[in-house]
């Protein structure tokens, strides 16, 4: 484990406090909950039973879409306070003089932040047992889907943290941090609506996914449905996303990507074939590694250089020198 003081700090408050256990329960709680009305609905309809192999892969995919929702809005407010609470109980000055970088600084609060996310990841392996005991699913999908799920997380705390750096209250932080995630998950599909009204062509084979590689849901659905060659007519989100994308022809990203086995037309000579979820991984790494310097910044302690005239320059701002 990487030695980090802010790290192993934020873990051991929270180790200690009853609000960790209460709200661990309260998550499987309502994860639990979930999957049984997820289970009861797949095994009855109108006196008809799946199969166990289209259950547990319809249940695998309903489990990620659920999981990936709440790890979102979960993530965003834990994180968004983890540097503007610090300044709202003017205790950041006190983190800046510890003798720490900036970097260990921010390392260590994203590291906190996805411990308690990963935490909550981990405790709903057993739900995704499930559907692997049934069937249709193999232990590798289940492992590229929450890795999925985890690097989305990392995302956003990476972001929520960056904005926390530049906020004063925590209160603040934590709204702008939920319309950050809502513009991750709603504001792509009004893009994605847009493009398609503005385009000249209304063909269902010709959409404009590229307002989409933003979406961790469709990124997810995209990584996890690669290896998915059965059918059913149950309604699966994961399923939709996938064939919506996978039936799309978008030049600009080197669509379709053709998959044996799924009924897509096969590419053109010369096209490029890249899997939808790479686009969203690399964006993604991009828009952390953005959010991880504005955050550097953001915690980095101001120092006072000395200019001609008696006038002093605090990180461009110039004070009269009393």
């Amino acid at each position: 484990m990487i030695s980090n003081p802010i790290f192993e700090r934020e873990l051991k408050e929270r180790a200690r406090t009853v609000r960790m256990p209460v709200v661990l329960s309260i998550f499987l709680l309502l994860f639990g909950c979930a999957v049984w009305i997820i289970v009861a609905s797949l095994t009855s309809d109108a006196g008809r039973v799946f199969g166990a192999t289209l259950t547990g892969r319809n249940l695998f995919h309903w489990i990620l879409f659920f999981l990936l929702l709440f790890v979102s809005f979960i993530t965003a407010p834990y994180a968004s306070g983890m540097i503007a609470g610090e300044r709202e109980r003017q205790t950041l000055h006190l983190v800046q003089m510890s003798g720490m970088t900036p970097r260990q600084i921010v390392t260590g609060k994203i590291m906190a932040s996805l411990a308690w996310v990963t935490l909550l990841v981990v405790a709903t392996l057993p739900f995704a047992a499930i559907s692997v005991i049934l069937g249709g699913v193999t232990w590798t999908e289940m492992v590229v889907g929450y890795a999925m799920v985890l690097f989305c997380a990392a995302t956003f705390s990476t972001l929520c943290i960056g904005l926390s750096s530049r906020m004063k209250r925590s209160s603040g932080a934590a709204v702008l941090s939920i319309m950050l995630v809502l513009v991750f998950w709603v504001g792509t599909w009004a893009v994605f609506g847009l493009a398609v009204w503005a385009q000249d062509d209304f063909s269902p084979q010709v959409r404009p996914t590229w307002a989409l590689t933003l979406n961790p849901l469709v990124g997810t659905a995209s990584a996890i449905q690669g290896r998915d060659q059965g059918g059913t007519d149950e309604p699966n989100v994961m399923r939709a996303l996938f064939f919506f994308v996978h039936t799309s022809k978008d030049p600009s990203l080197g669509f379709p990507f053709a998959l044996p086995g799924q009924g897509a037309n096969p590419p053109a000579p010369g096209t490029r074939t890249v899997p939808f979820w790479v686009w969203t991984a690399g964006w993604y790494l991009l828009l952390d590694l953005l959010a991880f310097r504005w955050a550097v910044v953001g915690v980095t302690t101001p120092r006072a250089t000395f200019v001609a005239g008696g006038r002093r320059r605090r990180r461009g701002q110039l004070e009269e020198a009393s």
